[in-house]
């Protein structure tokens, strides 16, 4: 699964993926200075995969003071 804020040229980039055997890719918008977004991919990936194997946060928000408890 990939989770960007953008999702303009998502679905050609994912088909392009599949085509190159990726065949399992999800492409799910995400905002990470909505709890709302945030709490949408969480539901996504519980519902798709039953649980998360490995998490990379790549993600970045310029100027946002948002204090998130990760425990």
């Amino acid at each position: 699964m990939q989770a960007a804020g953008w999702t303009n040229g998502g679905p050609e980039a994912l088909k392009n993926l599949r085509q190159t055997g990726c065949s399992h890719k999800v492409l799910h918008q995400l905002d990470v200075t909505q709890p709302a977004s945030i709490q949408a991919l969480a539901d996504s990936v519980k519902t798709k995969f039953w649980r998360l194997g490995i998490l990379v946060n790549n993600a970045s928000v310029d100027g946002a003071d948002i204090d998130y408890d990760a425990s």
